[in-house]
């Protein structure tokens, strides 16, 4: 804390540049040449600017790497930096220049969930994902629109299931029940219980067979939108006649490692993120423990958008491309990892009756969700019968289907 008691009070530039140089020094972050006399010379990143920010509370330095220094390697040295100024810090830069911000303010550990304020950061977008605020306050989002398909990992009480159930509400909160459908694969059948009585949603299913169904029956949307598209002579859903549009469709699938290995799933899957984007249809994934073996590599490299909570090692953190997220020690910290780079965050935590509650509105006519202190075993389990409506069912599953257990092969 003195160093920034030095920054912020006294302004003392000269020490702020001779803490950067010492961390140059011990990383040996300089190239090194011999003159006439044989001595070695070092020359260092040369700085540019100093900046304290007293409304951000944060200190910027800005430099440029010296020629033929890779800036890969500087990358691969970012920890001499918090070996010197402390964890709070970030580095960001191109091939040649680098900003390195000291942060005095640390992320908050727990941040609530509210959507009205989240409605207002969110407005331009078409399919807003809200993911959390940065070490500055601010709310990082996306459109999904724009960055398809996401996966969100973490070990249990993270902040995984807490970060899906935000997501999904402000989704709903956002769109019509005519403007995006979801259809959820609830493995674990612990997760998306809570949906299954909105309007936006067209089926909760658990077990694997009937999840290869949903896939299939979503891929066979997926082609019919594409020769729709064709036939217009577009290259979106979104350019299409207003009367011929179709609503956005999310596929969530909670602990896919759970099909994962199953060889119909997984090519349902690829084509769903080769071909979804254009369509409007959209992937989202989440599991405990990413292994290599866990989720098919090509299917993970199309899910672009990456929250990494908490997870049990260095390499599981490598597998989902969020490194650090093993070190994270907050509920609700992830590293997300998107088209902007990697970035630590705090999810915002919502409170399982406060969805409810916020949902409740959209909840169909005929049901409406236990109240806060009902029974529970009130709740419809969650089990084959989870759709709105008869059509939906057999176009999902088929109107000759036998839905009795006994006849399933083992």
């Amino acid at each position: 804390m003195s160093v920034f008691k030095w920054l912020y009070e006294k302004n003392s530039y000269r020490l702020a540049k001779k803490k950067l140089i010492r961390a140059f020094t011990a990383g040996g972050i300089h190239l090194t040449f011999k003159n006439s006399a044989k001595k070695d010379i070092r020359v260092y990143p040369k700085i540019v600017a100093m900046k304290p920010n007293e409304k951000t509370y944060t200190f910027t330095y800005t430099f440029t790497l010296p020629l033929g220094f890779s800036p890969e390697e500087l990358r691969k040295k970012e920890f001499i930096f918090r070996q010197v100024f402390g964890k709070n810090l970030e580095l960001k830069g191109d091939d040649k220049t680098f900003k390195l911000t000291l942060f005095m303010k640390q992320l908050p550990t727990e941040i609530e969930y509210n959507f009205k304020e989240i409605k207002n950061v969110v407005a331009k977008h078409k399919l807003p994902i809200v993911c959390g605020q940065d070490k500055y306050g601010r709310w990082a989002h996306f459109d999904l629109v724009d960055h398809p398909h996401l996966l969100v990992a973490g070990e249990t009480g993270s902040g995984k299931s807490t970060q899906l159930r935000s997501i999904f509400t402000t989704l709903m909160l956002t769109k019509s029940p005519d403007e995006l459908h979801f259809y959820l694969a609830d493995c674990k059948q612990a997760e998306f219980h809570m949906f299954k009585r909105v309007q936006h949603v067209k089926c909760v299913v658990s077990q694997k067979h009937h999840i290869i169904k949903m896939l299939a029956f979503v891929r066979d949307e997926m082609k019919r939108r594409g020769d729709l598209v064709e036939t217009f002579g577009v290259n979106h859903i979104d350019k299409l006649p207003k009367v011929h549009r179709p609503p956005y469709i999310i596929v969530g699938i909670d602990e896919i490692a759970m099909i994962r290995g199953d060889e119909t799933a997984d090519e349902l899957m690829k084509d769903i993120g080769f071909m979804g984007r254009s369509n409007g249809i959209f992937l989202f994934a989440s599991l405990q423990r990413p292994t290599s073996d866990c989720l098919d590599t090509t299917v993970r490299s199309q899910l672009t958008n990456k929250m990494g909570f908490h997870v049990g090692s260095a390499k599981e953190a490598g597998i989902i491309e969020t490194t650090g997220a093993d070190t994270l020690e907050t509920v609700g910290r992830f590293i997300l990892r998107n088209h902007k780079g990697l970035t630590e965050l705090q999810a915002p935590y919502l409170d399982e009756s406060i969805a409810d509650e916020l949902l409740s509105p959209l909840m169909t006519a005929n049901t409406t969700n236990p109240p806060k202190d009902g029974n529970p075993t009130d709740i419809i389990q969650i089990d084959d019968d989870v759709f709105k409506d008869k059509k939906t069912m057999d176009d999902l599953f088929g109107q000759e289907d036998d839905w009795s257990d006994d006849d399933e092969e083992a």
